[in-house]
C-alpha cells in the first residue's frame, strides 16, 4: 500500500509540473485530471484547506499574473461568461452581509467561487491556444482509461483506485459518509442495479463526469472522416456508455439518451425535426407511466414522494429568508450535520434526507437572487454556444449538449462529489476551442480584405 500510495503522490507532482512548466495543452490536462484522479476529501493542508485540485489552478493563475500578465488581461478581457461570473460573486457577497458575515465568512465566500467556477477561465485560456485535434485525441485516450478502471471496480467489486488516493493524502474529514473505497455495488453484488464511482465521491458524481465525458465527445461524430478517426469516436462513445450504465445512475443515463436525442434530431432537415419532435413526444407519452413507477423504487436512489417532501421542507425553510438565503453552506452545516465528536454525520432534518436538487439548496443557501445567478451565468453560456453555432458548428453543438445537460443533471440530482466543478471544466475547454476558431476566422477575413483591397 506504501508504494501505491507514493504513486499517488508522484501523479500529483506530476501535474504540478506540468502546470509550471507544461505547454498549453498540458497544463489543460493537467487542470482536467486533478479535478478527475484526486479525491474530494483528500488534502495537502487540512488547515487551511488546500486540496490538490484547488492547488493546481492557483499555481496557472500566479504563473500568468506573474509572467505572462499582458497576455493574461487580453485573454480575460475575450472570456465570454464574465457578466455571469461577476454576478454569482455578488449574490455570494450579498447572502453573506445580509446574514452578518464576518471576515472569516466573506472569505469563506469568496474562495468557495473562487475553487467552484475560476477555473473555468484556465481551461479556457489554455483551450484558446491548442490544437483541437491533439487534444481530443488525448482525451479520448483518457476516456478510455477511466471507463476501463470502472470495468475493472465493477468486475471486483471492490475501488482499489479510490482508495489508494483517499488513503495517501490527510482527509478534509474526521468520517468520510461513503468510506476510501466508496460505494460499489459490482459483479457479485446482490443488488440489480450496478454502482460504481472510480476516484469520485458517488455514483452520481461519476455519472455526471461521464455523460458530459460522452456529451463531449458525442459532437465529433458528424465531422469529416480526414478531421477524425469516426470509428475510434464510435468506440470511445460506446465505452463511456457502458460506464455510464455500470454507474447505476438513471439521471446520467437519461441525460446521454436525451443529448443523443438531441444532436441527431439537429441533424436533420426542418421537416424531418418536426415529424422527429412530435415522435418524440408520443413516445414520452408512453414512458411516462414507467418513469414515474421507477423513481418511486426507493433502492439506490430516491423515489419521487420523497423529492416531494424535500420540495415542501424547501419552501418552508426558504420562507424565511426568501431574497438572499441562509448563507452558505447553510444545507451542508445545519441539514447535513456530525455528532458532537464529529464521528457520525446524519441528516438533522430528517424529513429531508438530503435536498436532492440544485434548486432546493440554492434557494435555502442563497435565495432567489442566488437563483437568478445561477440563471445568468448558465444561460450567457448557452446564448454564447447557440449565438456562434454556424461560426463553428460542432463546438457550438458540444457546448451547447454539455451545457443544458449539465443543468438537466443539476435539477434532476444535484450536486455531489464537485460534479459541477468536473463538468464546467469541459465546458469552459468548449468555449476556448470555439473563441480560438471565432478568432481565427476573424483573423482570416481581415487578410482577406487587405489582399482585395491592395
Amino acid at each position: 500500500m506504501l508504494v501505491l500510495s507514493l504513486f499517488a503522490y508522484i501523479l500529483f507532482f506530476a501535474l504540478v509540473f506540468l502546470v509550471i512548466k507544461g505547454n498549453r495543452e498540458q497544463q489543460l490536462l493537467s487542470l482536467i485530471l486533478v479535478n478527475i484522479l484526486f479525491y474530494i476529501n483528500i488534502a495537502l493542508i487540512a488547515k487551511p484547506e488546500l486540496t490538490p485540485f484547488q492547488l493546481i489552478p492557483y499555481i496557472f493563475f500566479a504563473k500568468e499574473i506573474l509572467f505572462n500578465s499582458s497576455e493574461f488581461r487580453r485573454t480575460c478581457a475575450s472570456f465570454p461568461v464574465k457578466t455571469g461570473l461577476l454576478v454569482i460573486f455578488i449574490a455570494y457577497f450579498l447572502t453573506t452581509y445580509s446574514n452578518g458575515g464576518n471576515s472569516h465568512d466573506f472569505y469563506s465566500s469568496l474562495r468557495y467561487c473562487f475553487d467552484k467556477y475560476i477555473p473555468i477561465i484556465a481551461v479556457f485560456i489554455c483551450a484558446k491556444d491548442i490544437d483541437e485535434k491533439i487534444l481530443t485525441k488525448h482525451l479520448f485516450f483518457f476516456f478510455l482509461i477511466y471507463s476501463g478502471c470502472g470495468l475493472l471496480e465493477y468486475l471486483l467489486n471492490h475501488n482499489y483506485i479510490r482508495e489508494i488516493i483517499a488513503t495517501a493524502f490527510p482527509s478534509t474529514k474526521n468520517t468520510d459518509m461513503f468510506g476510501p473505497a466508496g460505494i460499489t455495488k459490482g459483479l457479485y453484488s446482490s443488488s440489480w442495479r450496478p454502482r460504481i464511482s472510480i476516484t469520485t465521491k458517488h455514483p452520481t458524481a461519476l455519472g455526471t463526469l461521464l455523460s458530459t465525458m460522452f456529451l463531449f465527445t458525442l459532437a465529433y461524430l458528424k465531422i469529416a472522416p480526414e478531421k477524425f478517426d469516426i470509428k475510434k469516436v464510435k468506440i470511445v462513445l460506446a465505452v463511456l456508455a457502458g460506464a455510464v450504465i455500470l454507474s447505476g445512475s438513471r439521471t446520467a443515463l437519461g441525460c446521454i439518451l436525451l443529448g443523443s436525442l438531441i444532436y441527431f434530431t439537429m441533424q436533420l432537415s426542418l421537416k424531418k425535426r418536426l415529424f422527429a419532435i412530435i415522435f418524440y413526444g408520443f413516445i414520452a407519452l408512453q414512458l411516462s407511466s414507467f418513469a414515474l413507477e421507477s423513481f418511486e423504487e426507493k433502492e439506490g436512489g430516491s423515489s419521487l414522494s420523497l423529492r416531494q417532501q424535500q420540495l415542501l421542507f424547501t419552501l418552508i425553510e426558504f420562507a424565511e429568508r426568501p431574497v438572499f438565503g441562509h448563507g452558505l453552506y447553510f444545507t451542508n452545516h445545519t441539514i447535513l450535520a456530525s455528532d458532537d465528536d464529529g464521528n457520525r454525520m446524519y441528516y438533522s432534518k430528517e424529513e429531508t434526507e438530503g435536498l436532492e436538487s440544485i434548486v432546493f439548496y440554492t434557494l435555502l443557501d442563497i435565495g432567489l437572487f442566488g437563483a437568478l445567478a445561477l440563471l445568468i451565468f448558465y444561460g450567457q453560456m448557452l446564448f454564447y454556444f447557440y449565438r456562434h453555432r454556424k461560426a463553428n458548428e460542432h463546438l457550438a453543438t458540444q457546448g451547447i449538449l454539455q451545457t443544458s445537460m449539465l443543468i438537466v443533471f443539476l435539477i434532476l440530482s444535484g450536486e455531489i462529489g464537485r460534479n459541477t466543478e468536473m463538468s464546467i471544466l469541459f465546458i469552459g475547454t468548449s468555449l476556448g476551442l470555439l473563441q480560438k476558431s471565432i478568432e481565427s476566422d476573424q483573423h482570416d477575413l481581415v487578410i482577406s480584405s487587405s489582399d482585395e483591397n491592395e
